[in-house]
């Protein structure tokens, strides 16, 4: 029976980050996703800001 360990030194360099990788992102998201309310104030923040700062889009 081989051990973590035992897997970690025979995979390759490239196979190792990816392992390393996978781990650190499956626990990015620690809280549940929740809905964001779409009031008129945070519609007015948003939208109030991406036409002042990115105006070139418009």
């Amino acid at each position: 029976m081989s051990s973590d360990s035992d897997d970690a030194e025979s995979m390759t360099p490239a196979e190792s980050y990816l392992f390393h990788m996978a781990n650190l992102y499956s626990e990015r998201y620690l809280a549940e996703r929740t809905e964001i309310p779409k009031t008129q104030d945070l519609m007015e923040l948003l939208l109030g800001r991406y036409k002042r700062d990115f105006p070139f889009y418009l």
